[in-house]
């Protein structure tokens, strides 16, 4: 196996090891709502939180890996999507609590998405990235898929504290799998480059911001679909006497596999 074919291979098991917490609240919804009497407002309230964190977080975790190699940034990124995971099963206690470890978790998948993106993208050659680029993206979905389908095993086992707790192994493995297989990289003009982002460039040139805008209104459906499917799925096994082939978990891993084609052609 070539280089770049070893690391994009890497790549993308880390980035679905480090996707395994990302669909244990959403998982779980259908039992949360009632062991903490949820209202649909603040049900969304603690998935939205996820977002919340991980739009804070992502311009100045991005960002960094101009200044820092990305490797670090990722690792820490890692540890932090880890203890966001792990506090939400032990220490989440109602709305609150909730949302803050989900946020945590959303600001850890903000320093690992494009982070480990950049990881790649900085050892493997401008003219044979294409595919990996195509793999890597790709992964977020097996690893959101791999996270429901965890969270639906492992609820079926266990309490549903234990279960996510577990869940949070997935990051750290991530953590040493990047951190173990990639050398460390400087980014080039690292000394020029600044903190703190600066968005009114960026926002100033109208193609950009019609691909931010595209883009926002593209996750805000996604991230809407991700966030309630497994609830909804759950509500509509139960209006029906018959007997369901797959859990709602395994259904909507099911669903958000089918895009997948499509991402890597």
């Amino acid at each position: 196996m070539s280089p770049p074919a070893r690391l994009t291979l890497l790549m993308c098991a880390a980035e679905t090891l480090g996707m395994t917490g990302f669909a244990a609240y959403p998982s779980f919804l259908p039992l949360l709502t009632g062991v903490w009497r949820l209202s649909g407002a603040e049900a969304g309230l603690i998935g939205g939180a996820l977002f919340f964190g991980y739009m804070l977080a992502v311009p100045f975790l991005s960002g960094a890996t101009d200044r820092i190699d990305a490797r670090l940034v990722y690792v820490a990124s890692c540890v932090l999507m880890a203890a966001g995971t792990l506090g939400f099963a032990l220490l989440a206690r109602g709305v609150w609590s909730g949302a803050f470890f989900q946020a945590l978790c959303g600001a850890g998948l903000a320093g690992c998405y494009m982070p480990g993106l950049r990881v790649l993208t900085d050892r493997v050659s401008t003219a044979a990235s294409n595919r990996p680029i195509a793999f890597y993206t790709a992964s977020f979905g097996i690893g959101t898929s791999l996270s429901l389908l965890l969270a639906g095993g492992l609820g079926s086992l266990m309490d549903w504290r234990i279960a996510i707790a577990l869940m949070a192994v997935g990051p750290l493995l991530a953590a040493v799998i990047v951190f173990a297989a990639t050398a460390p990289h400087a980014p080039p003009g690292a000394a020029l480059a600044r903190w703190l982002p600066r968005f009114g460039p960026v926002l100033a040139h109208p193609r950009v911001r019609q691909l931010v805008t595209g883009y926002a209104v593209h996750c805000w459906e996604l991230f809407g679909l991700r966030s309630w499917m497994v609830a909804f799925i759950a509500f509509a096994y139960g209006l029906s006497s018959a007997q369901a082939a797959l859990s709602p978990t395994e259904a909507a891993a099911l669903i958000n596999l089918l895009g997948l084609p499509i991402r890597v052609c």
